[in-house]
C-alpha cells in the first residue's frame, strides 16, 4: 500500500512539474508576443480577471478552481479578517479571501504529499500518516510566517518613508497649495513604495466622490501603522479646528523621526540580550572544547 501511495505521489509531482514547465513556456511566448505587438511585456489584461504578478499567474487556474470550493465555507467575519490581511500585505486586487484560503489549502496539500516521501527517505514506513500531518502543518505555518513577514516589511517601509513624504507635503502646503494638491504632488514626485501607492489609492477614492476624511481613514485602516494613524488623526483634528496644517505636518514629521530613532536605540539595546543564546549554545561550547582538548590529552598521556 505504501509503495502504491508513493507511486501516486511521484506521478502527481511529475505532472505538476510538467504543468509548471509548460506554463512557464506559455508565459514566455505570450510575453514575447505582447511585447512585439504593443511594446509592453504584459501577459494578462484587466479583462481576463487575473493578477499581474508572475507567481499568482502561474498558480491562478488551480487557485480559482479551489476557491470556488473554499469560498462558501467562510463566514463574513472570516472574510473581513482575510480581506484586511490582504490589504495590509498589498496582495493583488483580484485576490479575494476565498483565494487566500485556497492558497493555504493548496500549500497544506503539497506538504501532506511530501510527508510520505520524507518518511520513505528516513525509513519511517509506518509513520507516513503522521509525517503527512506534520508536514502539512509545518508548510501552512511557514506560509503564515511568510505572510506576516511581508506585512511587517511593508509596514516598516511605510514608517521609514513617512517623514520624507510629510516634509514634501509640508513644503507644498506652505508654498500655497491645498492639502489635496500637496497629496497629488507627493504621489507624483515622491519616492516609489507602498506609501505612495496608498496615497494614490486614497486620491482615487477622493476622485470617486468620497470625502477626504473618509479616504484618509480608509488609508489608515489599510496601512494599520501607528504613525499613519496619528498623522490621519492630526489632519482630521486640524481640519475640524481650523489650525495650520503646515506647522502640524512639520511637527509630526519631526516626531516620526524621533520615534524611529528611539526604536533604533531600543533594538540596539536588545541586541546583546539576543546574542546570549547563540553565544551560550554554539560559540562557548566550541571554545571550551578547543581549550579542553589539549588538557585532556595531556592528562590521558600522563596516566598511561
Amino acid at each position: 500500500m505504501f509503495i502504491s501511495f508513493a507511486v501516486v505521489c511521484a506521478g502527481v509531482s511529475g505532472a505538476l512539474v510538467a504543468w509548471l514547465v509548460v506554463r512557464l513556456v506559455m508565459v514566455w511566448i505570450a510575453a514575447c508576443i505582447g511585447q512585439a505587438n504593443t511594446g509592453q511585456p504584459r501577459l494578462f489584461s484587466a479583462e481576463q480577471n487575473r493578477p499581474s504578478t508572475r507567481g499568482w499567474r502561474l498558480c491562478w487556474p488551480w487557485i480559482s478552481r479551489l476557491s470556488a470550493v473554499c469560498g462558501p465555507l467562510l463566514s463574513w467575519r472570516q472574510r473581513d479578517l482575510l480581506r484586511h490581511w490582504a490589504q495590509q500585505a498589498n496582495l493583488p486586487t483580484l485576490v479575494t479571501p476565498a483565494h487566500m484560503v485556497a492558497v493555504m489549502v493548496g500549500v497544506a496539500t503539497l506538504g501532506a504529499g511530501a510527508g510520505p516521501a520524507l518518511a520513505a527517505v528516513l525509513g519511517w514506513h509506518h509513520a507516513w500518516a503522521w509525517m503527512s500531518l506534520v508536514s502539512a502543518l509545518l508548510t501552512t505555518f511557514f506560509l503564515l510566517m511568510q505572510f506576516r513577514a511581508r506585512v511587517c516589511r511593508r509596514r516598516n517601509r511605510i514608517d521609514r518613508e513617512l517623514p520624507f513624504v510629510l516634509d514634501m507635503i509640508t513644503l507644498c502646503v506652505e508654498s500655497g497649495l491645498s492639502l489635496h494638491g500637496a497629496l497629488q504632488q507627493a504621489v507624483q514626485h515622491g519616492p516609489s513604495g507602498p506609501l505612495r501607492d496608498e496615497l494614490s489609492h486614497a486620491l482615487s477614492t477622493m476622485r470617486a466622490g468620497a470625502p477626504r476624511i473618509t479616504a484618509l481613514k480608509v488609508l489608515a485602516d489599510r496601512v494599520d501603522s501607528p504613525a499613519v494613524r496619528q498623522w490621519v488623526s492630526a489632519l482630521i483634528q486640524a481640519d475640524n479646528l481650523g489650525t495650520s496644517i503646515g506647522l502640524l505636518l512639520r511637527e509630526h514629521a519631526a516626531q516620526c523621526r524621533a520615534d524611529r530613532f528611539q526604536r533604533a536605540e531600543k533594538l540596539a539595546m536588545q541586541a546583546p540580550v539576543k546574542m546570549l543564546v547563540p553565544l551560550i549554545g554554539c560559540i562557548f561550547p566550541c571554545t571550551f572544547i578547543v581549550l579542553a582538548f589539549p588538557i585532556v590529552m595531556q592528562i590521558l598521556e600522563a596516566g598511561q
